[in-house]
């Protein structure tokens, strides 16, 4: 059996254990008389009848389980003193001799508890014990000798002479006080019928034994007959006291329209003493004064209001009429002073209209804001637009005057940056990534503005100590560019410096390897190497498509990410495009190309 299972198999037998014990300090709360007094002392016993059995379910060995059945007996026997004492209770009689017969009662179970527990000493009570293993944890079965069977009869005898004289008072009793008997009558014969039903060897709930299952629907029975109908007798006089002292009118009107009972509020209301309008009609006593109730008389349930001059000032009553219980033709009418509540209707409704009028100025005022706010986001994002548009003008016409100064043209600026928004979102970076990365690769060379003619114009071999003046142009572009916090610029610093950077840690200026070198500058890299090779120059002619590519695949891994490089091959074609797009033209207008390259 699972943990579950065996929680759910267990818990009516909690519920049996806690039930009667939290009834029984309801009833010690609710009920002080004798009657409720013997309740809870009935309940409480029932509870530890009930968790003695749930720890002989619980108990594992048959020692154990034979310990907590012994205890049961004398928890049957205490149930069946305190059942006969509640029947007493609840007629309203007690034992002849008082106390001292009560407590001799206490002889039986006791008794029987005693002999239960010396079983091992005389062995007159178990025959045959074992634990049925077939029962969810396991349950104790033996045969019943006639010793035990002899000393159980008056225990049961006693329940019974209990039960037989709350049947026996209901029978001479009237309306509540017989319902209230059979509820309790019925409520002390359930565990009965469950001793019977183990017996016959009936199983409830898979077990034999189940008496505190019963106990709990007994307990419910015996609650209602204590508190529903016991307490019925007393409630006509309570309610006649609470009525008397409400300061709400109240009236009471028989099934012909006869005022027959009213309370003082109602003689204060009419503005006359009592006798004036006892046994009178309702509608002549209404005539005088309540004229609006009229109406209320000749319908079953309806609600009015009224307004009445009281010591010079106005009074708002709520005038209610419904029928009586049991007696339908019968009303009563309750009169509430709703004069506070109509005035703080009327403040509150005034409120309400001021609210409402600061509410809807202050709605004009914030559609106002809003909309004078929204034109200066509008005309804050055309200055930003502009600036943006501007920057990217200057930044273009600077990456043209510094590649005019050396072989190449601003065509390969151009095609550069172009190529760099192909890589860079097929390398996954997002629009405003791509974008900025093609703009800030524009200015990949922008160091060479710091280099001499002499340096940029030679097209042959470079001496040692011109190479490193050539090499140097990374430093200059990542010095100039540096001083400035915004995003295109510190991307372009960063792009200037790694550009020439190689996978392999081979390159310049710093040798970073790998992935220490930034995206944005391998995504150049490729980009200016590809341009680079397929463009011809004034000292030699451009290369073939197919010779650029048996480069890239040689230096695959080596001076360039191997990942952008499969980038370059899967979007060849739309890098030729691009390249077919942005030819070297010299005759071609600087403007027009540097507004195509945006």
């Amino acid at each position: 059996m699972s943990t579950l299972q065996g929680f759910m198999y267990l818990l009516p037998y909690f519920l049996a254990a806690l039930f009667p014990l939290w009834l029984g300090f309801f009833v010690r709360q609710r009920n002080r008389s004798p009657v409720g007094q013997t309740f809870f002392g009935l309940l409480f016993v029932q509870a530890l009848w009930s968790l003695a059995s749930l720890l002989e379910i619980l108990a594992a060995s048959l020692t154990c389980k034979v310990f907590f059945d012994d205890l049961q007996y004398l928890a049957v026997g205490l149930v069946a003193v305190l059942a006969l004492s509640f029947a007493h209770r609840f007629e309203g009689s007690w034992f002849k001799a008082g106390v001292s017969d009560w407590k001799l009662l206490y002889i039986f179970p006791v008794a029987t508890f005693l002999f239960a527990v010396s079983s091992p000493l005389h062995g007159l009570h178990r025959a045959d014990a074992f634990i049925d293993s077939a029962v969810p944890f396991g349950e104790l079965l033996y045969t019943f000798t006639l010793p035990m069977l002899l000393l159980l009869i008056p225990v049961y005898f006693m329940s019974l002479l209990g039960i037989f004289r709350l049947f026996l008072h209901a029978l001479h009793s009237h309306g509540y006080r017989r319902m209230g008997a059979l509820c309790a009558g019925l409520g002390l014969m359930l565990p009965l019928v469950g001793t019977v039903l183990t017996i016959a060897r009936i199983r409830i709930h898979g077990r034999f034994e189940s008496s505190s299952l019963w106990m709990v629907a007994g307990d419910l029975l015996i609650a209602l007959g204590v508190f529903r109908f016991r307490m019925a007798g007393v409630l006509p006089a309570a309610r006649q006291k609470i009525v008397e002292n409400l300061s709400d009118p109240v009236i009471v009107i028989d099934q012909d329209g006869i005022v027959v009972d009213h309370n003082e509020a109602f003689s204060m209301v009419m503005g006359m003493p009592s006798q004036s309008f006892n046994r009178r009609p309702a509608r002549d006593v209404f005539s005088a004064r309540l004229s609006a109730c009229q109406d209320l008389l000749y319908r079953t349930s309806s609600e009015t209001e009224l307004t009445l001059e009281a010591q010079g000032e106005e009074v708002s009553y709520s005038v209610r009429i419904f029928p009586v219980l049991r007696h339908e033709n019968a009303r009563i009418m309750v009169f509430r002073n709703i004069t506070a509540l109509k005035k703080a209707e009327q403040a509150l409704r005034l409120l309400s209209f001021e609210l409402e009028k600061t509410v809807e100025d202050r709605v004009l005022e914030l559609e106002a804001e809003v909309k004078q706010r929204r034109r200066s986001e509008e005309r804050l994002t055309e200055l930003n637009s502009e600036m943006v548009n501007t920057r990217k003008e200057i930044m273009m016409t600077l990456a043209d005057v510094v590649e005019n100064r050396g072989q190449e043209t601003a065509r390969h600026v151009a095609r550069v940056s172009e190529y760099c928004r192909v890589l860079g979102r097929a390398s996954g970076l997002s629009d405003h990534e791509v974008e900025l990365l093609a703009n800030a690769a524009s200015m990949h060379d922008i160091g060479k503005i710091g280099l001499p003619d002499s340096i940029l114009n030679i097209q042959g071999d470079l001496t040692h100590d011109e190479v490193l003046i050539m090499r140097s142009h990374t430093r200059i572009g990542e010095e100039i560019l540096r001083k400035s916090d915004d995003s295109l610029l510190v991307s372009a610093s960063r792009i200037a410096l790694e550009h020439h950077e190689n996978w392999d840690g081979s390159g310049y200026p710093d040798g970073k390897k790998g992935l220490d070198i930034s995206l944005d500058a391998r995504i150049t890299a490729v980009s200016d190497v590809f341009d680079s090779l397929a463009a011809s120059r004034s000292y030699r002619r451009g290369w073939e498509i197919d010779t650029i590519l048996k480069y890239f695949r040689t230096k695959r891994g080596i001076l360039f990410d191997p990942v952008l490089v499969d980038i370059l091959f899967a979007n060849l074609d739309r890098l030729l495009a691009i390249a077919d797009k942005y030819t070297d033209e010299p005759d071609e207008d600087l403007d027009e190309l540097l507004e195509e390259a945006q």
